[in-house]
Order: structure tokens, then sequence, then C-alpha cells
């Protein structure tokens, strides 16, 4: 074990001061909250003046299970929808590339495009969206940071090769995205936290949900994710939002880890999952189908098909 003791004599006054200790990456930082350098011998964090003692050998950890935040950039969006962020490492999502993210008050991010404010919670969504917890946000400490230190790195690439073995993994990027104190709209005071990261490394990229203490809701609640088109989306399924606190799909109760493969359909083009139709079971043709641009068909132009099946 290591530990860092400050000791302080008689300080004379100052108008700039810091008394703190930091890491190259900020996963661990501290001040002595203390405004007025004279005072700094009359203050203790171990009940002995003039002394403060830190334990240095091995990293702080929220819960044991959440990713370092508090040192990040805190977002203000008591009066906004969503906050467009740039990415220092572009993050790869299901074969697209993306430089910027859009980090939304209602628990969820988008990527290609903002998602229209008034948009309720549903799955699929036909956008590019990640939601560990897509819901009616009243209020919340939204911190986010991308960090390329060693120390969250290393615990990066650790998790990522325990939970997918064969990708021989390593991190060089992680963008981690936090709602803390928590409250739902139209509720008391019941504070949640949950988090979401985007991994890069070794050309793979990840995305990983880590869920605190989770509150019951009467208000629409999914936790997911999509691409544009819906021909791939996932949603985790619990019979209520309190579940999410000892889910998962890694054998971590409370983390759920994804990778993000880029589509690969062979011949076929993605089916979709918005309309679905099956005129055998009680007419040979569909009804009209309207197309939303006209299909010009050896010289003729169309715009309506229908789909026909004989048996």
């Amino acid at each position: 074990m290591s530990f860092t003791l400050m000791h302080y004599g008689h300080i004379a006054p100052t108008y700039e001061f810091k008394s703190s200790c930091d890491t190259i990456d900020s996963t661990d930082l501290f001040s002595i909250p203390v405004y007025d350098a004279t005072k700094l011998p009359f203050t203790s964090n171990v009940n002995i003046m003039g002394r403060w003692v830190f334990r240095t050998d091995k990293t702080s950890e929220i819960n044991g299970l959440f990713y370092p935040f508090r040192n990040g950039n805190k977002l203000n969006l008591q009066h906004y929808e969503f906050s467009e962020l740039n990415l220092q490492t572009p993050f790869s999502y299901f074969g697209l590339t993306y430089k910027t993210v859009n980090v939304y008050k209602n628990g969820f991010l988008t990527f290609n495009r903002p998602l229209f404010p008034s948009s309720p919670p549903t799955l699929p969504a036909n956008i590019d969206i990640v939601a560990p917890l897509w819901t009616d946000i009243d209020n919340s400490d939204i911190y986010v940071q991308e960090f390329k230190g060693v120390r969250v790195l290393q615990r990066v690439t650790n998790d990522i090769r325990q939970y997918f073995p064969n990708t021989n993994f390593t991190a060089d990027s992680v963008f981690v995205c936090t709602w803390e104190n928590v409250t739902y709209v139209n509720t008391s005071a019941q504070y949640s936290s949950f988090q979401v990261l985007l991994i890069s490394g070794s050309g793979l990229s990840f995305i990983v949900f880590n869920y605190g203490s989770i509150p019951q809701t009467t208000l629409t609640a999914m936790a997911g994710y999509d691409i544009a088109d819906s021909s791939i989306y996932y949603t985790i399924t619990v019979s209520n939002v309190t579940n999410l606190t000892n889910s998962t799909n890694v054998n971590v109760k409370g983390r759920w880890a994804f990778r993000t493969l880029p589509i690969e359909h062979g011949l076929f083009y993605p089916v979709g999952y918005q309309d679905s139709l099956n005129p055998c079971q009680s007419n040979p043709s569909s009804p009209t189908l309207h197309l939303q641009n006209p299909f010009l068909y050896f010289g003729r132009k169309y715009h309506n098909i229908y789909s026909c099946c004989f048996s």
C-alpha cells in the first residue's frame, strides 16, 4: 500500500493557491476545500489539525462498477434537450464513423441527427441511438469525459477482454457519459444514476451500460440501442426499470456490453422492422403501398406498388 501525507505549519496569506492531489488523467482528484490558505493548519481529514492523509495505491471506484466521471465536463441541460459534443477519437457505430455525439437530458445519445425532443421512448426508433435509460427526466447532473490515460484504458481493456475473449482488444479511447442524481418528471425526489461508455481500439468499438440504483417509475422507459434503418436493434427486457441494477449480459450485475460490428447481410438488403404484411392470410394482394419517390418502370412512372402472394 502507499499513502500521501500533507502537513501544515504556519501558512502566510496568499491570493492564489491550491492544495490537492491529482492523477495524469484526473481519474482521482481531490482539493482541500479551504479558501483561505492561513486556515490550512486548522483543517484535517484524520482528526489531527494540520494533517491530511490520502491512500494512493489504487484508484477509487464509484459503486465498484462506474467509471470515473465527476472530474469531467458537467453539461447544463436544464433549459436544453441535448448538447452536441465533438469526439476526440471518432467512434465507429455499426459500420459508420462519427466525430460528434448528441447527449440528451432524457438518458440517451444520438449520432447522425438529433431526435425530435417530444419523441416518446420507443425502440426501434429509426435513428442511430444508444439509450441506457430513455425516459422523461426532470433533472440530472450529466458529466462527460473522454479518457486516453493509462489507468482508465487499462481498466477498459481488461473488461472488454473478459467479456469478448476472442477480440484481443486494446483500448485507445473511452467516452464516458454519466447521468447522476436523476429525478423523473412528475415524480417525488428519488435519485438514480446510470452511465454509458463508447469504447474504441484495435479497429473495434463497443458500448457499455452501467446502472446504479434505479427507482421505479410509471413513465415509459426503454433501454437499448438502434440504428438508422432499424435493421438491427436491441431492447433490454426487464419487468421494471428497478431490475436494471441486477440485470446483465456479461455476468456482472448492473452492466451490459455490446460490440458494434459493421452490418453484413450477404446478398440480402436489410429487412427493417417498421412495417410487415402477410397478404396470404386473407387476400392474395396487399393494400396499396405508396412510394415516397416515384419509380420509373420501362418508361412508365408509378407512385404505388402491391405485394402479391399466390399459393
